[in-house]
């Protein structure tokens, strides 16, 4: 657990299409826990790296899209640099994440450090908390351009994130808490609804795998509670089916330890 009062939150995600696949449903989901003001910000370029997002930090890059999820929908801003929405607000969370297929690239992670020592020398909250996405794996018949690093293994791309997360990340001691959206997705693809949570072989399906890797964020961010919290009616179909399923997956990766 991050948050321990549900009054008020402002998130920003710092990430690529992966954080866009993570936060599709966290609003929602966390307006039905009770969180009284919600602001959820995502900052992101398809693909981006922690070496991507250095660069922009050096050189002021306008280069991000930044969707605001509110109670009324969401807007969407072009053309967005990093320093502009970390500006925007005093933040409660920030969140970081490596480009996918570098995820278990232990030498892909040199810009990691700059990076945390810019947004603790910029953010006007200097009390906020800092969270580590632990991407997923690819589906085992992706077609990835960087699925041959890992032998194109699921199983040990898997691993190698952990492994990385732990080299990597860990160490530097500047992390509240790991979000475990890999994790999650292992233990719901061994269920009944097997390797089917990708829309394409490595971003989460539109249903299902987002709403997974959503609440696994939730329950992060405020500990575990019970699935019958969040209102349903205008869930997908297949997410209703497989709600059970969807919960008991989450759970056992917040209660996951590294």
């Amino acid at each position: 657990m991050i948050m321990t009062n549900k009054d008020s939150l402002s998130l920003l995600c710092i990430g690529n299409s992966f954080s866009d696949d993570a936060v599709d449903y966290l609003f929602p989901i966390l307006k039905d826990h009770g969180v009284k003001e919600l602001h959820i910000g995502n900052l992101y370029i398809g693909g981006c790296s922690l070496e991507r997002h250095y660069k922009n930090i050096k050189e002021n890059i306008p280069d991000y899209s930044y969707r605001v999820y509110r109670y009324d929908g969401l807007d969407d801003h072009p053309d967005y640099t990093l320093e502009k929405a970390l500006l925007e607000r005093k933040w409660d969370v920030l969140t970081l994440q490596q480009y996918s297929g570098h995820s278990g690239c232990p030498d892909t992670y040199g810009d990691l450090v700059p990076i945390i020592e810019y947004l603790r020398g910029k953010c006007p909250n200097p009390d906020f908390r800092l969270l580590w996405q632990m991407t997923w794996a690819y589906q085992a018949d992706s077609d990835h351009w960087d699925f041959p690093l890992y032998g194109n293994d699921q199983k040990k791309m898997l691993q190698a994130i952990i492994d990385t997360v732990k080299e990597k990340v860990l160490p530097t001691k500047q992390f509240a808490g790991i979000i475990p959206s890999g994790i999650a997705v292992q233990n719901l693809r061994g269920s009944r609804l097997g390797d089917t949570l990708t829309r394409d072989g490595f971003h989460m399906s539109f249903d299902v795998g987002r709403f997974l890797v959503s609440l696994t964020w939730a329950y992060t961010l405020y500990g575990y509670f019970p699935i019958s919290e969040i209102k349903t009616a205008a869930l997908p179909e297949k997410v209703k089916a497989n709600l059970d399923i969807i919960e008991e997956a989450a759970k056992k990766a917040i209660e996951y330890r590294f």
